[in-house]
């Protein structure tokens, strides 16, 4: 009785266990399933993701490439409107230094130019101071000549001297005038004499 009860024991383990090899083999079906179907799915999401980071790659590098075309387009017009610049004031600087020489030359000449109207008109001062001091010491000398020459002292007149008691002095008259006034008398005495 207890080998049959043994043996029968056995049988229902055996039983027991392949129900719960056969339940347990259900859901493992299922797993093998979604272990097949997710290895797609990741490669998918990481192709998807690779295709956005080249995308990404491939937008970033045109930005690169416009940035560096206006960057260069930018370095290009500055430079171009540096030489400008430094045309213009080349140009300026020449016209400045080119007007500073004409006006150095022209002051220059007309420093000359004074100084030369300046000396010639010493030259004539002093041709005119002479002339002037030759023709006083001239009629100085005609005066002098005249007043003390032979003729002169022959027509000076020959009255003796008077007295005269309300002065006390000894006078000489003069000659008999023939105009009236004092103007008359320098008249003759100038005629007389020069």
């Amino acid at each position: 009785m207890r080998r049959d009860s043994a043996a029968a024991d056995k049988r229902r383990r055996r039983t027991s266990a392949v129900h719960v090899t056969a339940d347990e083999s259900t859901p493992g079906a299922d797993e093998s399933l979604k272990v097949e179907s997710e290895p797609s799915t990741i490669s998918e999401s990481v192709a998807k993701e690779n295709q956005a980071l080249r995308d990404e790659i491939k937008g970033l590098r045109h930005s690169i490439e416009f940035h560096t075309h206006r960057a260069d387009k930018a370095e290009a017009s500055l430079l171009t409107l540096q030489a400008d610049v430094s045309d213009i004031y080349r140009r300026k600087e020449e016209a400045l230094q080119l007007e500073i020489t004409v006006l150095q030359a022209e002051l220059t000449a007309s420093t000359e130019a004074n100084e030369t109207q300046m000396r010639e008109f010493q030259a004539q001062k002093a041709v005119i101071e002479q002339s002037y001091r030759d023709r006083i010491e001239a009629m100085d000398a005609k005066f002098i000549n005249q007043t003390f020459s032979s003729k002169a002292v022959t027509t000076m007149p020959t009255d003796p001297m008077h007295y005269d008691p309300a002065t006390g002095a000894n006078y000489c008259p003069l000659p008999p005038r023939k105009y009236k006034g004092s103007s008359a008398m320098i008249k003759e005495l100038l005629t007389r004499y020069f």
